[in-house]
């Protein structure tokens, strides 16, 4: 078996979800197993030797506890790296979840300007601020004003900074990933303050994952999703 392997799920025929992996450092892809049932995959990888087993030492993977559970067992020697773009997929959910919620709430729809910059111009609040434009302002669609991108996220934190607040963990987290800080996340993770949204969430499930994220953080293996 090869040192380093990733494994993913996918969405295949009859819109059921298989797995997948492969060489985490030529993407070799190696099998698809039909689904990704835990006794599935535990008799499939079973069927290599527990000395070629051993010979593993990375498995890059996603936050899915279903897997943890048994990687270990399967592969005695290996390290777990939770791979970057889950993170990222998963902070980006929680960053959305909170603003869909922030968007119900807001019973003036028509007239909300902070609820139109969210429903049209929702992009801009996953880019990093020192990319957002702050001195040209454009037609914004959705709002109809000439605006900066820096203005509209101004015009939603003002009125709901608890968006601001999730938006800045956001901010914060991208930040780390992307420069391998890992004192840096540590620090989002031991300091972070409940906000009582699904920013709460993610931040617990990279708790509970911390060591797989050290590995990713320190690590150049992907899952090949990147």
């Amino acid at each position: 078996m090869t040192r380093s392997y990733f494994h993913d799920e996918f969405r295949s025929a009859n819109d059921q979800f298989s797995f997948i992996w492969c060489d985490a450092t030529s993407i070799k892809q190696f099998e698809v197993l039909p689904n990704r049932l835990t006794k599935t995959i535990k008799q499939y990888f079973l069927g290599f030797s527990l000395a070629n087993r051993k010979r593993v030492k990375h498995v890059v993977m996603d936050m899915n506890a279903q897997y943890a559970s048994f990687i270990k067992f399967l592969f005695p020697n290996a390290e777990i790296i939770i791979d970057g773009f889950h993170i990222a997929q998963r902070i980006g959910n929680a960053l959305d979840s909170v603003r869909k919620n922030i968007q119900k709430r807001i019973d003036d729809k028509q007239n909300n300007r902070a609820y139109k910059i969210m429903k049209s111009q929702w992009k801009i609040f996953h880019m990093m601020y020192e990319d957002l434009e702050k001195t040209k302002p454009y037609y914004m669609r959705g709002i109809n004003e000439y605006l900066t991108q820096e203005q509209a996220i101004g015009i939603v934190f003002d009125e709901y900074p608890e968006f601001g607040q999730v938006w800045t963990a956001y901010q914060e987290i991208m930040k780390a990933m992307h420069n391998k800080d890992l004192s840096g996340f540590e620090d989002i993770i031991t300091h972070y303050t409940i906000m009582g949204n699904d920013m709460d969430s993610a931040i617990s499930t990279f708790a509970k994952n911390y060591k797989g994220i050290q590995n990713s953080i320190t690590s150049k293996l992907s899952n090949g999703t990147r």
